[in-house]
């Protein structure tokens, strides 16, 4: 009886806020998803080392301007360090991709091609047992047991896949190409635990409470989750550059690029929790059922283009300067046909003497989610080389990036909640119902980011020998980031409840809103950044076939496995 009081105050207590499950946070709304607009592209150890100061031939292949720039042929493979420029050859430890790359001539057209791909799996599994003995009346003797067991699985698996191909040709004092730049990303995860929702994951846990005295189960419960989240993303950009020589000292290019990408996240989650009081007795019902369900689809689609404008101007062969100036943007939209839903249904059965008690809730909530994404950024970049002499040359240089951020989201969605109740005494009385709630509300959540940072690069270069050059470069930088989160009730009708009792009585009703629905928040962060930075790298040439550059090898010398390799095969 104690067990069936306490099941009673249960369903009561959640009958009065029909919205107990779904109002409290869990929700299918999506939060603001954040893809990343800019470019992909490889970078050579000399522009890393030296903060962009000093740049090479593989800083060229990915600006359909400056492919021309390349002189003679290239072969880039694995040991090119292309993907992240973290690989550490000697240590065996590897971005787990596929490269294979190349720029040659073929008369006057220079064609390049560079692709990497790679797949990674993790797969984890985990099972745990217990028993543990009860002692309930004190007298020495173990007289319960419980038996618990609990399978946990965990699956993340990404693939990603990045070619360029284009082509570059130099006429007289004009440089020009054209590149088209792929990539696609697919990732798959089903968590352990899903942090964002309640009882969501990926786990099997069954438990039995066992009388040793009688042997009968008093007992059970089967609880099972599954939760699988979709990250698939694409995009096709396409890059047109060229370079003018207006004169002995002074040349200008534009590159212009304008690209599509799409984003598809997608959630699809279920739970079930199944607790049964009186196993042993087939005459006997006390179960309580509890279900959750999650979907969402969400499709965001966009064009993003830039613009840069770079001029080279030479005072003479030892002091060269450089200047770009970039603007990009990009616009997206959330599809229409994006939608979220989540179902949650409880139910409680319990049999009497005269009857059976039993309640219940389904909640229901569906909804489309609409909502845009802009980026709006602006650049500019100016440095100066100078050569020294043949052994040393020095760089110096100034960058100023400033970008804007602005995402909305709308998701107008209905809730529907039914509460169903018997109090088991066999007859339909007052005390008995059906009571159905419903409302429908638009809400928004906007975030407005505005980040600018400074550079200040410095770096030097020694030419040791003909073989053999150090690059050491330093950088201070400073940024400031000011973001705004804000998230408003756009519009929600009153709660209308509709209930039928046992004895054919009906009522409506109306609540005004839900007491747990935050009308407006708005949160703002500033964030205020001063770093200094130092790299360094060497570059060893022992062949015109060969350039092998090294990162990473400071402050242990003799540890190769902290060495980053970048080797090309020049022929």
């Amino acid at each position: 009886m104690k067990k069936l009081l306490i099941l009673m105050v249960m369903l009561t207590l959640m009958s009065t806020s029909v919205f107990a499950e779904l109002n409290n946070g869990q929700s299918y709304m999506l939060g603001n998803y954040f893809p990343y607009f800019d470019n992909i592209s490889p970078r050579s150890f000399s522009s890393i080392s030296t903060y962009g100061l000093f740049a090479d031939d593989l800083d060229h292949m990915v600006n359909p301007g400056k492919i021309s720039f390349i002189n003679g042929n290239r072969l880039y493979t694995n040991l090119s360090n292309l993907i992240n420029n973290n690989e550490t050859q000697f240590g065996g430890i590897g971005a787990g991709s596929y490269v294979i790359g190349t720029k040659f001539d073929v008369k006057s057209i220079s064609p390049v091609f560079i692709y990497s791909t790679n797949r990674n799996e993790n797969l984890i599994g985990n099972e745990n047992t217990s028993k543990t003995y009860f002692d309930n009346d004190n007298n020495g003797y173990y007289d319960q047991i419980n038996f618990y067991q609990s399978n946990t699985y965990s699956n993340n698996t990404n693939q990603n896949k990045t070619a360029y191909f284009g082509f570059g040709k130099a006429s007289d004092n004009i440089n020009f190409g054209l590149l088209y730049e792929y990539v696609k990303n697919n990732g798959f995860t089903m968590p352990t635990n899903d942090m964002q929702y309640a009882n969501m994951g990926n786990y099997l846990n069954t438990e039995r409470d066992s009388n040793l005295i009688s042997g009968d189960l008093i007992l059970t419960e089967n609880e099972i989750a599954m939760d699988s989240i979709w990250n698939n993303d694409c995009h096709h950009r396409l890059m047109l550059g060229g370079f003018d020589k207006v004169s002995d000292n002074l040349k200008v290019g534009l590159v212009a690029k304008v690209g599509y990408s799409i984003f598809k996240p997608v959630t699809n989650a279920s739970y079930n929790d199944n607790i049964d009081q009186s196993p042993w007795n087939q005459n006997l019902t006390d179960i309580m059922v509890t279900t959750d369900s999650i979907y969402k689809n969400t499709k965001i689609s966009g064009l993003d283009y830039s613009v840069n404008f770079t001029s080279y101007y030479w005072f003479n062969e030892n002091v060269k300067t450089q200047t770009d100036l970039g603007y990009s943007a990009f616009g997206g939209t959330i599809a229409d046909s994006s939608m979220g839903y989540r179902y949650y249904n409880s139910y409680i059965e319990h049999t009497l003497a005269n009857g059976t008690f039993f309640g219940g809730q389904d909640t229901t909530e569906t909804g489309m989610i609409t909502g845009s994404r802009s980026q709006k950024s602006i650049n500019f970049k100016s440095k100066a080389l100078i050569k020294m002499n043949d052994i040393f040359s020095f760089g110096i240089g100034i960058g100023f990036l400033n970008r804007t951020v602005s995402s909305i989201e709308h998701n107008n969605y209905n809730y529907t909640a039914v509460d169903t109740l018997d109090d088991g005494d066999g007859v339909q009385t007052h005390s008995d119902y059906v009571r159905t709630a419903t409302y429908f509300a638009l809400s928004s959540n906007e975030i407005v980011s505005s980040f600018y940072t400074v550079n200040l690069p410095v770096a030097i270069v020694f030419n040791l020998n003909k073989a053999l050059k150090a690059r050491i470069g330093a950088n201070y930088s400073y940024g400031v980031n000011n973001s705004t989160n804000t998230t408003v009730i756009d519009s929600i009708t009153p709660i209308n409840v509709h209930t039928v009792y046992g004895d054919g009585v009906v009522t409506n009703s109306t609540i005004p809103s839900p007491n747990n629905i935050n009308d407006g928040d708005v949160n703002n962060n500033v964030l205020k950044t001063s770093t200094t930075t130092y790299n360094y790298s060497l570059a060893f040439t022992p062949n015109k076939n060969l350039t092998i550059e090294i990162m990473g090898f400071a402050p242990n010398l003799v540890n190769l496995t902290l060495w980053k390799l970048q080797a090309v095969i020049n022929f």
